[in-house]
Order: structure tokens, then sequence, then C-alpha cells
């Protein structure tokens, strides 16, 4: 039972590394310093670890990674909204930082 208190507080700490990204970006309006490449790649981990904990039943990983599903998803919608796809601003060819 104790592993599952350290499994819950490690993954709420990881967990709650997404959210000052996350609010920053949103407040500055810029992600320009956010690697795309990074976004997807931690994106998918976290999808990964998901699926892992359904796999061998561990409700810290399924928890504390579907929590960080989160934070991190509305950053990449942020990233691609902002500095992918959007065309309208000057110096912005389109699809880069890919």
């Amino acid at each position: 039972m104790k592993s599952i208190y350290l499994g819950l507080l490690a993954g709420f700490l990881t967990t709650s590394s997404a959210f000052p990204q996350l609010l920053k970006s949103y407040r500055t309006k810029s992600t320009k310093d956010l690697s795309l490449g990074y976004l997807t790649v931690i994106l998918s981990g976290v999808a990964l670890w998901i699926a892992y904990g359904f796999v061998i039943s561990d409700v810290p990983v399924i928890v504390t990674n579907s929590l960080s599903f989160l934070p991190l998803s509305c950053t990449l919608y942020l990233k691609l909204r902002w500095d992918v796809f959007d065309r309208t601003a000057a110096n912005k060819p389109g699809l880069k930082d890919i």
C-alpha cells in the first residue's frame, strides 16, 4: 500500500511540472521557445505510460499520466495554433520547427 502513495506522490510532482509551462505560454501568448518535437515525444510517452498502466493495472501510473496528458496536450495545441499554423503573423512561413 505504501508503494501506491509513493507512486502517487512521484506522479503528482511530475504532473504538476507541466502546469507552469502551460500557464506561462497562455499568459505570454507565446510558445516559440518550446520545441514541437519535445512536446510530441513527451505527449506520446505519456500516452504510452497510460496504456502501460492499464496493461499492468497500476492506478498511480494511470491516474498521474492521465492528469499529465491534459496540460501537455493543451500546450501542444497552443504551439500548433500560435507557432506552426499561424500564417498571419510576420516572419512565419508556415510549418516550421518540426
